[in-house]
């Protein structure tokens, strides 16, 4: 990614302006592997001439939209085509790093709102993964009813919740009154909530007329600011297929940029950056908090690095700094004022040289870990983040903020040893004044 582009997606997320669409190509990054709507199409003819009437005709074959028109008008739609001709088996797969990328950003709201036209529940399953309810709406009324999170509006329905109103064909917008219902409803909402947004195209660009029109008639009122499409397709090929899309993103003042990147391979670096960023403010609330306690004591502009980390380890630290377990998502696009303590241990342990590995710091053969306990006892977090299926995975758990009213051993310990399901048991619990005397910060 482009550093310019970087910047100007961070500061869309800072603003609160970045809003996410995601269409099919999404799904189809390993290990998701969901198969193209020409596959799809392939297997509902097939299906249809094997089942119901061998003399369909062959030249529909590859066109979705076309072999579920003729379904609409020769067989019971909903209950055959939808229910037991489409390969639904074909949609339950694992997720992929785009997934979650679009899951982070939806439960920490550092997209204003994602709208989906896939039917599968991998964004789902990667926010109940993480702890998240992860609400889905449907409709323009339940996205506004949605709390807690952004909004993940599926526009073209969801094979789970309510699999027989899912859209296959333009005609369904014509004589289905439940789909017409729905389609003016999203309409309603993107024109009145997604104002001077910038959006981001990732997996999608459809070649379907009809959802292109309702597309660009959504967000032509909607007035975009910028465009930016993730799609390894050139810009031929893209105009080709969605005329209306590629006016929309060329009309005036709006600014438009195509990356040539796999939708997956983007939101997963977009997210990557979007968790240093966090860390960075962290380690900088951290260094301001060590000047006002170590008054006169020269800070290394280093102790603000954030070293290369994989997403997996770059979500425990958000957690970290947040509070959160294992059994719990973090949920913030910044670090508040909670997380004062937690920034402080980081700089303390940065200053006497210890060096941030994986999920936490090593000298000296040594391991700790920091998690913000701001305005909880020492031996509930203990309690509370040694719980499966939380691995600590360090000698030393840092608890900042945290009261020790002196239990027994009041450096909280188990005998037991650390295992895959009681992780950490073996670590030592220490507060943030504890931890300052044992080790020298």
């Amino acid at each position: 990614m482009e550093a310019v582009l970087k910047t100007a997606l961070l500061g869309s997320i800072a603003a609160g302006r970045l809003a996410v669409m995601c269409g099919a190509g999404l799904s189809m990054a390993k290990p998701s592997t969901l198969p193209s709507a020409k596959k799809v199409s392939q297997i509902c003819f097939d299906r249809i001439r094997a089942r119901i009437e061998p003399t369909i005709d062959p030249a529909i074959r590859d066109d979705l939209e076309a072999v579920a028109e003729w379904a609409r008008h020769n067989i019971d739609f909903k209950p055959v085509f939808v229910s037991t001709i489409v390969p639904w088996e074909m949609f339950y797969t694992p997720p992929n790093r785009g997934h979650e990328a679009i899951a982070d950003f939806v439960i920490t709201k550092a997209a204003a709102a994602c709208l989906t036209a896939n039917y599968d529940i991998h964004v789902e399953r990667c926010g109940w993964n993480w702890g998240s309810q992860f609400i889905t709406a449907l409709d323009g009324a339940e996205a506004t009813a949605t709390i807690g999170q952004s909004p993940y509006l599926k526009f073209h329905g969801c094979g789970v919740r309510d699999k027989p109103h899912t859209v296959w064909t333009a005609s369904q917008f014509v004589d289905d009154a439940d789909v017409i219902a729905r389609k003016t409803s999203c309409e309603t909402w993107i024109q009145t909530n997604l104002q001077q947004k910038d959006l981001l195209f990732v997996g999608f660009w459809s070649d379907w007329s009809y959802l292109n029109k309702a597309i660009s008639d959504s967000f032509n009122t909607s007035h975009p600011r910028s465009i930016v499409l993730i799609d390894p397709c050139d810009s031929a090929v893209l105009q080709a297929k969605a005329p209306e899309l590629w006016a929309l993103a060329h009309q005036a003042g709006v600014t438009f940029t195509h990356v040539q990147e796999s939708g997956d391979t983007f939101l997963a670096e977009l997210r990557t950056h979007f968790s240093e960023a966090f860390l960075r403010e962290l380690l900088r609330i951290g260094s301001e908090a060590f000047a006002s306690n170590r008054p006169g004591v020269p800070i290394d502009a280093s102790w603000q690095n954030v070293a290369p980390l994989s997403n997996d380890e770059l979500y425990s630290w958000r957690r970290d700094a947040e509070g959160r377990t294992a059994r719990e998502p973090a949920v913030r696009i910044i670090p508040d004022i909670s997380t004062e303590s937690a920034a402080l241990a980081h700089i303390l342990l940065r200053s006497q040289g210890w060096v941030q590995h994986g999920i936490g710091y090593r000298k000296d053969s040594k391991s700790v870990r920091v998690i913000n306990a701001a305005g909880r006892f020492l031996d509930a977090t203990k309690a509370n983040f040694s719980e499966a299926p939380a691995v600590i995975g360090a000698d030393i758990v840092v608890c900042a903020g945290a009261t020790d009213l002196g239990v027994p051993g009041d450096i909280v310990r188990d005998s037991d040893p650390a295992n895959v399901v009681r992780g950490g048991s073996s670590s030592r619990w220490l507060d943030l004044p504890t931890a300052i005397r044992e080790l020298q910060l």
